[in-house]
């Protein structure tokens, strides 16, 4: 049975990782001090990873009570799965439902196909307004931020991409989003090896120009918090084809996923 990390007490920043061979703890077994609380976690988890070395863990966001699993790759925390938070009290998001025909410009957030089932599995697609709004709505849970372009071009360097190749508008690198892919729901051989534990799985997208959602199985698109212009912001993505990181930018009423990254203090 895999074991989850466990909260034990409070502490306000990250500051140890140790092991612990006495007591109930066993050598397997480490304490990971993290922002306001400290996980117990057992290596033993780590099968859902091809990397035994990941730090990773669980938190609750508290305006919902959704659990969420982390993974710290390098310096960096990042969410281990989509954000999922339901606009809610001071969010005044109004939900996506219809196509082209609906006026969305204020619509925010949808679910994939607007079916309840793909949620739990792929979190909430959002427009970037979600993200503009950040500031008085706090999207993210507390502690947390969307991650910008300069986020995923750290975390892009760490695994591996060359520097020469962070800044270009276009699918990058080689293999290195073969250890953030899952391994599992890509279509035509296209899973990675979840190396990183970063789990991208690919729930699609809705594009904002006819309101219709694409390629679920095949693409897994991420907004940043980093516009490019007024009408325009960045994103990243990964596709069953190959396992080269796209950095590029869509217009901001198109819906797609998002990951929060822990604040660093």
């Amino acid at each position: 049975m895999k074991s989850k990390a466990k909260i034990i007490g409070g502490i306000s920043l990250i500051i140890a990782l140790i092991a612990i061979p006495i007591g109930i703890f066993t050598p397997e077994i480490r304490v990971f001090l993290e922002l306001d609380k400290i996980y117990v976690i057992d290596d033993k988890f780590n099968d859902d990873f091809s990397n035994e070395t990941i730090q990773y863990g669980e938190f609750v966001d508290e305006r919902d009570n959704k659990l969420y699993k982390w993974t710290k790759i390098g310096n960096q925390i990042w969410m281990a799965e989509n954000l999922a938070f339901i606009p809610s009290g001071n969010c005044d998001f109004e939900l996506w439902i219809e196509g082209f025909n609906d006026s969305f410009e204020d619509k925010w957030y949808c679910i994939y196909n607007n079916e309840d089932k793909y949620l739990e599995k792929y979190g909430i697609l959002y427009t970037w307004k979600a993200i503009e709004a950040n500031e008085d709505c706090d999207i993210c849970p507390n502690g947390w931020h969307v991650a910008t372009d300069e986020d995923w071009k750290e975390l892009e360097m760490f695994i591996g991409m060359n520097q020469s190749l962070i800044d270009e508008i276009k699918y990058r690198g080689n293999n290195e989003a073969f250890g953030l892919k899952s391994n599992m729901d890509w279509s035509r051989n296209g899973n990675g090896n979840n190396e990183y534990g970063f789990n991208s799985l690919p729930g699609g997208y809705r594009h904002y120009g006819d309101g219709k959602f694409y390629n679920i199985g095949n693409y897994s698109l991420y907004w940043t918090a980093t516009e490019l212009s007024e009408k325009t912001a960045f994103f990243r993505s990964f596709r069953y084809e190959d396992n080269k990181i796209n950095r590029y930018y869509d217009d901001k009423r198109s819906a797609f996923y998002i990951r929060c990254i822990k604040n660093l203090k």
